[in-house]
């Protein structure tokens, strides 16, 4: 009998600012990519997007970059992309 294994495709966060936070490990249409979704208050699903070459070591650099994502790293990669007036909440 064979043994499926399996790669994690995707890490979810529970963030106090931004709520739940889903980072997931994708084939794009130009390679791999590593996507992290949120739902910032008064939007809808926003997605941030990081692409990597198309090729074995583009997969294993999105895989790596998925497996070591920390808490820590996501809420910083928010705070950078949500300081874009369209974030702010006194819209």
């Amino acid at each position: 009998m064979s043994r499926l294994v399996t790669r994690r495709f995707f890490r979810a966060f529970d963030s106090d600012r931004y709520g739940q936070i889903l980072a997931l490990r994708k084939q794009g249409e130009d390679g791999p990519e590593l996507q992290v979704l949120f739902r910032p208050p008064g939007l809808d699903v926003c997605t941030v997007g990081f692409q990597f070459t198309d090729d074995a070591a583009g997969a294993e650099k999105a895989d790596q970059a998925l497996g070591s994502l920390t808490h820590e790293q996501v809420e910083a990669l928010l705070a950078d992309v949500t300081q874009d007036e369209l974030f702010q909440e006194d819209r």
